[in-house]
């Protein structure tokens, strides 16, 4: 039974994968060619359909039906998308132009059609049907242009759009009335008055009901629900109720989806069920799509009838949109591109096409010749609206002469009247940017008037800079941030001009499916982090704000961090924002907050040694302060980390400003320890060798213990001849064991082998490099005796005519950080124990050119866990090639067979 199952699934199995595979591909290639992607999947649908490569078994009904009904409820999921993105205070607002447009954008192709199909010999319901399928404009293709283009500020755009969405009402109301019309039969009088009253009471009862009742529902689902998914599976729930009801009343089941969409469009968590249906659309509606064009036979598409109706209802669907732009009552505006704008019919002229076939209406030579209309609508006019809007830019343009512009008023070139914000004066150009800004600022609460959207628009082929000034503005617009404030800019173009790096960075955040809280996309997380820092009760974060010295600075760099992807994208943002010279210092902060929110979970970043490197780095309070607030900014930092960082702050504070010996509070601790250091020398070259020592030796280190060492290496040794010192550390059993010698590449993995072989375990390792090839390793062993410096020396240098030993590492796992550490790369390797462990390690990294600077060695439970802070040769931070070639070693020296096997090198 089971076996029989399967096999009666497979056809409809493997026919549910064509299909999804050829939605996706499909609409891939036709985006990438510039087409939209119903486009592609339609014709994706017509190659795996019967007509073509026969992938899809239509005669199979368990595939048949499966497919009708995921693609029925992508229709439903389309048309509530629809009614969501529809913004009712926008529609009551398009006046009478868009008004007058969309009912002669609905009138003149449902009569044109409905005369041409009688003309054709169709009978009345019909040709009824075929004006019907005529009439609805996809909102969706023409607000793609005209927002590629940045010009839904113009006149025109708004027109369009407005008219559009009334135009969808009007069209899913005949729709409603011709499907029950002509599926009765009856195309009476009184039938049509009827049907009409029922779908216009419907659309007002589920109004009334859905914008009253949804919104509340859902709010006390989030009050009482556990579940996270509670808000997407309601709204779902709503979908299908009104979709039923609408079934119920012997309308169209899309109708009761697009009101559900309008319903829970008006509720505050229309965001979330946006992007959860969204998802789920990405998977459903293609197959509508698809299955438009499995069901188109190309045979018929290629008959000379089909294709002279297609060509006789497109000029009638053309003209019919062409008209409709004489309603524009006296603006001043293109009419040809509204006309234009108007013309395409996209899903919604297919879902009337598709309604007709499965209800009988048309036949499949109908039916091809209106897929061809649909097809043939959708991609002529991106280019054509194109074409127009460039030649409407360069005339406005043209006309924007600088004796055009207005004298600036006494209350500025903006005025806020009630609920808009518009144009007091017609400005010059150059002012775009800032007016736009402040603008902006006012959008949160008001709309942009007319007047202010066309003069943005008027020259928005015009190039834009950027100020300092500008800069200024705008951190007053992310003081108080708003999705309102960003989509003006975004919309007017002012941002992709003015602030490309911004205007990217948005647009990649909106096609990132990983993002899953869509509010997200027009704001920036660090921005309202760092905000809620400077205007919350955060008594640690406000005691570091008071002490920094230019704040706005900190909302530039935690701008650049939510939109820079790069170092150069980071850097030319920087330099746009505030200038070439400051630009590096704002960069070498985002490095320092970066850095102390990566050492925060470092447990060895509390040592002396580590906190006075960070110190020297940071150099003064109120660098420190603001690398900390930023810090805190950048990450949503666990409770665990905020306290390690909020502990540390405090310890650097005391150790940027420092008393030293002479009274002065800013002398640079490097310079007053080396000083130090050299007051307690005579000898010439010792001193010299103090002078030119590194400043994270002379950090690691109290200036006794420099002079002291300083003597261990001058005069420097001979080739292969070791200077070994032995000193105890105060701590029982434990010695510091000191070698100077020079450089010799591999000498770090003979010395930890000399020191395991006298019995000594190896706690800590440090390296100390000067130009001229002088080094000094200093290690903390421990062992029952104090070593004898003299037999460590012999031992040492024995070592160097002598090959080096490996061991195979067991269970290794490598973690490399070019952030923790101020001037390291930091390398904790941790694998099994035993004997050659380290030696491997050092001699691994000797090879790939990393330079051990430091290094601290434990072990747990049998487990060697050893961290350390690695240079270049150069004495820089590993880059990337390294890095890569250091792991990739380090995995080839891993165990393979059990067993530990030596390896000469």
């Amino acid at each position: 039974m089971f076996a029989s199952s399967a096999a009666d699934f497979g056809p409809f199995l493997f026919s549910i994968f064509a299909v999804l595979v050829a939605a996706k591909v499909g609409g891939e290639i036709a985006e990438r060619l510039g087409a939209p992607s119903v486009l592609g999947e339609i014709l994706a649908g017509v190659a795996i359909g019967p007509s073509a490569l026969g992938l899809v078994d239509v005669h199979d009904v368990l595939t048949s039906n499966a497919i009708t009904v995921l693609a029925e409820l992508g229709v439903l999921l389309l048309l509530l998308q629809v009614g969501m993105e529809m913004d009712l205070a926008e529609l009551g607002k398009v006046g009478k132009s868009s008004t007058a447009v969309a009912i002669i954008g609905v009138a003149a192709p449902f009569g044109g059609g409905t005369v041409a199909a009688l003309a054709l010999g169709q009978e009345i319901k019909t040709a009824v049907f075929v004006g019907a399928a005529l009439t609805a404009t996809s909102v969706g293709i023409t607000a793609r242009v005209f927002g590629d283009l940045k010009a839904l500020s113009t006149t025109e755009s708004r027109v369009v759009l407005g008219a559009a969405v009334a135009d969808d009402v009007l069209g899913l109301v005949i729709l409603t009335v011709v499907v029950k019309v002509v599926t009765d039969g009856n195309v009476g009088v009184g039938t049509v008055a009827g049907t009409f009253g029922l779908a216009i009471g419907f659309l007002i009862l589920s109004g009334v009901v859905g914008l009253g009742l949804v919104p509340r529902l859902l709010d006390l689902v989030e009050r009482f629900g556990r579940s996270s998914a509670l808000i997407p599976v309601t709204a779902f729930a709503v979908l299908f109720l009104f979709s039923g009801f609408a079934n119920v009343a012997k309308l169209a089941p899309i109708i009761g989806a697009f009101m559900a969409g309008l319903a829970l469009g008006k509720s505050k968590h229309h965001e979330r069920i946006h992007h959860d249906s969204t998802t789920i659309g990405h998977l459903l509606v293609p197959i509508f799509f698809v299955q438009i064009g499995i069901n188109t036979d190309l045979g018929v598409m290629g008959d000379p009838k089909v294709i002279g109706v297609a060509a006789v209802l497109l000029v009638v669907a053309i003209i019919g949109k062409l008209v409709a732009a004489f309603g524009l009552l006296g603006l001043r505006a293109d009419r040809l591109l509204v006309g234009i704008g108007m013309v395409p019919r996209g899903e919604v002229g297919l879902i009337f096409a598709s309604i007709g076939l499965a209800n009988g209406v048309l036949d499949d030579e109908l039916y091809a010749s209106l897929v061809i209309v649909m097809l043939v609508t959708t991609l002529v006019t991106p280019p054509a609206l194109r074409w127009r809007l460039a030649g409407t830019a360069a005339r406005t343009a043209a006309d924007l002469t600088p004796e055009s512009n207005d004298p600036e008023p006494e209350g500025g070139w903006l005025v806020v009247t009630g609920s808009t914000v518009d144009l007091a004066a017609r400005p010059p150009v150059a002012l775009t940017v800032p007016i736009a800004l402040r603008a902006a600022a006012a959008a949160r609460t008001a709309r942009p008037g007319s007047d202010l959207l066309e003069w943005i628009a008027g020259h928005r082929a015009a190039p834009l800079g950027w100020t300092i000034d500008d800069t200024a503005l705008l951190v007053e617009l992310l003081r108080d941030p708003s999705p309102r404030s960003m989509r003006f800019l975004e919309t007017t173009g002012v941002l992709e001009r003015a602030l490309p790096e911004v205007s990217v960075a948005l647009e990649r955040r909106r096609h990132d499916t990983s993002e899953l809280d869509p509010t997200r996309v027009l704001r920036f997380p660090s921005v309202e982090r760092l905000v809620a820092l400077l205007q919350g009760d955060d008594r640690a974060a406000s005691n570091a704000i008071a002490r920094i010295d230019e704040l706005d600075h900190l909302m530039v760099a935690a701008l650049t961090n939510d939109v820079a992807v790069t170092g150069a994208s980071r850097d030319a943002l920087l330099q746009r924002l505030i200038g070439v010279e400051r630009a590096p210092a704002l960069a070498r902060l985002l490095d320092d907050a970066s850095l102390l929110e990566s050492a925060a979970g470092d447990p060895d970043s509390f040592e002396s040694q580590r906190l006075l490197q960070l110190a020297h780095l940071l150099e003064s309070e109120s660098r420190t302060c603001a690398a900390y607030v930023l810090g805190l900014a950048l990450g949503d930092l666990p409770d665990w980390r905020r306290d390690a960082l909020d502990e540390m702050l405090p310890q650097l504070l005391d150790l940027v400003r420092y008393e030293s010996t002479s009274g002065s509070l800013d002398a640079p601790l490097v310079a007053h320890r080396k000083a130090q250091a050299m007051s307690m020398l005579d000898e010439l070259p010792a001193k010299e060798r103090i002078q030119a020592a590194s400043d994270v030796y002379v950090l690691a280190n109290q200036p006794d213990e420099l002079a002291r060492q300083a003597r261990l290496v001058e005069p420097l040794p001979r080739k292969g001849t070791m200077r070994v010192a032995v000193t105890p550390t105060g701590e029982p059993h434990q010695w510091q064991v000191e070698v100077a010698f020079r450089d010799d590449r591999g000498a770090l993995t003979r010395l930890t082998t000399s020191l395991t072989d006298h019995g000594l375990d190896i706690l800590q390792a440090s390296v100390a490099t000067w130009p001229d090839g002088a080094t000094l390793d200093t290690f903390i062993v421990a062992g029952a005796m104090r070593p004898s410096a003299r037999e460590l020396a012999q031992a040492f240098e024995a070592s160097t005519q002598s090959p080096l030993a490996r061991v195979e590492l067991e269970e290794l796992e490598v973690v490399i950080d070019n952030r923790s550490l101020p001037w390291h790369t930091a390398c904790t390797i941790s694998c099994v124990d035993g004997p050659g462990v380290l030696q491997t390690v050092a001699a691994v990294m000797a090879e790939c050119g990393a330079i051990v600077a430091d290094a601290r060695i434990s072990n747990t439970d049998g487990r060697a866990v050893d961290r350390f802070a690695l240079t270049d040769r150069r004495g820089r931070k590993l880059d990337e090639a390294t890095i890569t070639k250091l792991r990739n070693a380090l995995h080839t020296s891993t165990k393979r067979r059990r067993g530990r096997r030596l390896v000469s090198v």
